[in-house]
């Protein structure tokens, strides 16, 4: 009858979240159509530029301000409370009519007609190789950018698709999309700037990784201070050195990244001999290609901070509400130390109403959340185990491999299973699966 009956969003290409009530509260979606029959039309919910800046000037503290639109937008879309969704402005714009107009063949024809009902469509131009030459084609890209310019949208690329559905669809598809398009990114905005310090942050696994310290410089209109060099190697390979001058890039308009570095003083930065958070002992891993340093105390909270918010993260038990800051502040009240104690936070209720930003309804949530979480896919559980070198992607294998079923996995472990049989999987990763259970998950509460 034309209602709006469901909203999802992409996921990881298979399965989405479903964002029902969020979208509903979105500037610009339709709630009613004059449409009879099932219409699936897919496209981005952005947030423009403009009302990003708005929403960061109420933040007071800058540290605590969102980094990009993009960002921000995946993040309201997902909100439990669809009242925040709300003031936060989010638009949709339609790319693609992937059910409904059966009779319309044409890509271009579909989106006008989805205009015609009610729905905001992309920004797009018609292009015909065979009566354009390749400069119109350029001509028309840098009109799509300054169209973007003009309505403060956010955008790092275009697209080109087939105008004819039939034809894109016969030429098959990956494993996850159509043939019938090409992504084209623009070259990423870069910034040159002076080294001033090196941090060395400590992560789950306990691997100490080399953060670089900058003047700060504006890419993709956010202000950037720094960024990773992942490990000793990519410091050696860059030669990073104090106060040398280094190109900044953002990768995807997201991730800061150092490019290039050159000059500086003739100081080599010290690798940290003690973990610079619990001041334990370090060693070094790793071979001539990527070198890595590791705090060797299991008991660092750094560590345990870390592991719980990758454990309790999308890739791992999506547990919804359970955020870093969260988290951090229940293992400063002693409340959970481990996985196992996420499962019994109810009995910490009355302490942990109290918290800024908590409450009894948000709590409520994080239960539901927590309870939801009991049911993921074996690929998430092993990704939020954080067995090293066993990220999401090695996790998704390793499910395929056993039918998503525990009880193969189990046994195929504890029979010494031979991982490196597995595609992209080495001796290193077969070694890290096996030592992980024979030590730490078969050894204490987690497995009981």
């Amino acid at each position: 009858n034309g209602e709006l009956v469901s909203a999802s969003t992409r996921g990881n290409g298979e399965e989405g979240s479903l964002i029902t009530d969020n979208a509903k509260t979105f500037m610009n979606i339709p709630l009613k159509i004059p449409y009879k029959g099932h219409l699936k039309i897919t496209g981005e919910g952005i947030i423009h530029r403009d009302d990003f800046e708005e929403i960061n000037k109420k933040i007071p503290n800058e540290e605590d301000r969102y980094k990009t639109p993009r960002n921000l937008a995946g993040g309201s879309v997902q909100q439990l409370n669809s009242e925040i969704c709300s003031k936060r402005k989010v638009y949709f714009y339609a790319f693609n009519v992937i059910e409904g107009f059966d009779d319309i063949n044409s890509l271009s024809e579909r989106l006008y007609t989805a205009k015609r009902l009610g729905f905001d469509i992309c920004t797009f131009f018609e292009y015909n190789a065979l009566k354009h030459d390749f400069d119109t084609f350029n001509i028309l890209v840098n009109e799509l950018v300054n169209i973007a310019d003009e309505t403060m949208t956010p955008i790092d690329g275009v697209v080109i698709m087939y105008d004819d559905i039939a034809y894109g669809k016969s030429l098959g598809k990956t494993g996850h999309h159509y043939r019938n398009g090409l992504a084209l990114k623009f070259k990423e905005e870069e910034e040159e700037t002076v080294i001033t310090n090196i941090e060395w942050q400590v992560g789950r696994t306990g691997k100490i990784t080399p953060v670089a310290v900058f003047n700060p410089v504006i890419l993709d209109n956010t202000t950037v201070s720094k960024a990773s060099l992942h490990n000793i190697s990519t410091m050696q390979k860059l030669n990073i050195k104090l106060y040398s001058k280094v190109t900044v890039v953002k990768s995807n308009e997201i991730i800061p990244q150092i490019i290039k570095c050159v000059g500086g003083t003739s100081y080599d930065f010290e690798y940290p001999k003690v973990c610079p958070v619990c001041g334990g002992k370090t060693t070094f891993v790793g071979d001539d290609e990527t070198m890595n340093v590791y705090c060797k105390n299991s008991d660092c909270p750094a560590q345990s901070i870390r592991g719980l918010s990758y454990f309790a993260s999308k890739d791992g038990m999506n547990i919804d509400g359970l955020s870093d800051k969260k988290i951090e502040k229940l293992v400063d009240a002693g409340i959970i130390s481990n996985a196992l104690d996420i499962y019994k936070l109810d009995q910490h209720r009355d302490e942990i109403v109290e918290f800024d930003g908590m409450g009894e309804k948000s709590f409520d949530k994080l239960l539901l959340s927590i309870e939801k979480s009991k049911n993921v896919k074996l690929e998430n559980f092993l990704a939020a185990l954080g067995i090293p070198n066993v990220a999401l992607s090695k996790a998704k294998i390793i499910s395929r491999e056993f039918d998503g079923d525990w009880n193969k996995f189990e046994t195929a472990v504890t029979n010494g299973f031979d991982f490196t049989q597995l595609d992209t999987f080495g001796v290193e990763i077969n070694k890290s699966i096996h030592k992980y259970f024979r030590e730490v998950f078969f050894a204490n509460d987690i497995y009981r």
